[in-house]
């Protein structure tokens, strides 16, 4: 696993690097980051947390997040990592991303029957069997 202090190299290199050495490192962190979400993350989204589809979209929406207005949440990350400042550790800030963007998913998914504001309320979709006549 990258470790936090790479992970600052990376991101310089995204925010500062060359052409090729932004390229790749965006590489990177959309590999590393789409793993994490799909594989690893804990997600407090109920049924969705099980189906890889939908961790395949959560992934996306927090790589458009951290990727949004020119990477000003990485931007924030990294200055606050050389400050010495609230500075998450890499983890840790992808976690909080994640847990977000997954919340917010799972707000307009269509198995979620609850208003905003309200605990999830999960529909259970059950299959039926094909009837023959």
């Amino acid at each position: 696993m990258i470790s936090n202090d790479q992970w600052l190299a990376i991101i310089r290199e995204l925010l500062r690097g060359s052409e090729r050495t932004r390229r790749r490192a965006r590489e990177v962190l959309w590999l590393e980051i789409f793993r994490y979400v799909v594989h690893r993350a804990k997600l407090p989204i109920g049924p969705l947390a099980n189906d890889p589809d939908e961790r395949r979209e959560i992934a996306l929406r927090v790589l458009q997040k951290l990727e949004r207005n020119n990477y000003a949440h990485l931007r924030e990350w990294e200055h606050r990592q050389c400050q010495r400042r609230n500075a998450a550790p890499w983890w840790g800030f992808v976690k909080v991303v994640a847990i977000h963007r997954a919340i917010e998913h799972a707000r307009t998914s269509r198995l979620n029957l609850a208003r905003r504001g309200e605990p999830f309320v999960w529909a259970i979709i059950e299959p039926i069997g094909y009837l023959s006549c």
